[in-house]
């Protein structure tokens, strides 16, 4: 049985509080990304995914801990998604490329995954200065206090990260989301999730879908009475890694934007 308590949701937020204060934060001004990488990574992923697998352990020892830097490794540890035991998803740091480079686009996100829904789940950002906490059925709580999302009436601003899309979709897309004002990415689902439910964006699309990425990301804006789908038009869970996402507070957006992309003019 898994404990979905206030105590458990406090003591991963103060895990990832500790790691951040302790290691994350500090080591940012001398941090340089390793060489011969497919994808950016800093010796500081590597450690805090370390501290924060070895944290999660406690818990939940029968847990599965799945983090980023590992399962990149070693893809077959994603299987476990489809089996109903419990796995922790980690991503350490959450907008490598933004850390390196000195900003405050990144954070740390961390899931906990139950028969293939994400039961719990936590973001910190770096922009916000805070630590959010999602529990499914029971809302979105910033830094222990209860938030409701912001709306902002008309959708009108967004983001599509169409890096990982071919062509003919990215052309799609771009079409089915005319005309809200698409703003330049962060490059962090750790800053844009917040910035979802915070109101500062309408909607955020991704060429590209892992579950570190977007577990909890996509609990946080379900809570507030959000919507993230895939592509295809299926509701997102974590095992799901293909078809593109689109995520919005207001429910309506997702579905207008895939049918749209269904449509032989895009709108």
């Amino acid at each position: 049985m898994i404990d979905d308590s206030e105590n458990l949701q406090n003591g991963v937020a103060a895990l990832i509080r500790e790691v951040a204060d302790d290691l994350i934060t500090p080591a940012q001004a001398g941090v340089a990304l390793l060489a011969d990488q497919d994808e950016p990574v800093t010796s500081v992923d590597l450690e805090a995914e370390r501290r924060l697998r070895t944290g999660l352990r406690s818990p939940h020892p029968m847990a599965v801990v799945v983090g980023e830097e590992e399962a990149k490794e070693h893809p077959r540890l994603l299987d476990v998604l489809e089996r109903p035991h419990p796995v922790w998803l980690v991503d350490p740091i959450d907008g490598t490329g933004n850390y390196a480079a000195g900003t405050l686009d990144f954070g740390t996100m961390i899931a906990l995954v139950v028969e293939r829904e994400t039961r719990l789940a936590w973001i910190w950002s770096r922009r916000d200065q805070a630590i959010y906490t999602v529990a499914r059925g029971a809302g979105v709580r910033r830094d222990g206090r209860p938030l409701a999302a912001t709306r902002r009436g008309r959708t009108t601003r967004g983001q599509v990260l169409d890096r990982f899309m071919d062509e003919r979709t990215a052309t799609a897309l771009r079409s089915a989301v005319a005309p809200a004002t698409l703003i330049e990415s962060t490059q962090s689902a750790a800053v844009d999730y917040p910035a979802l439910i915070e109101g500062r964006i309408d909607f955020s699309v991704y060429g590209r879908v892992r579950p570190w990425d977007h577990a909890a990301g996509a609990l946080l804006v379900e809570e507030v009475g959000g919507r993230a789908l895939t592509l295809n038009g299926r509701r997102y869970r974590p095992s799901l890694t293909d078809g593109g996402l689109v995520v919005a507070v207001d429910r309506s957006v997702p579905d207008r934007i895939v049918a749209a992309m269904d449509r032989p003019d895009g709108r």
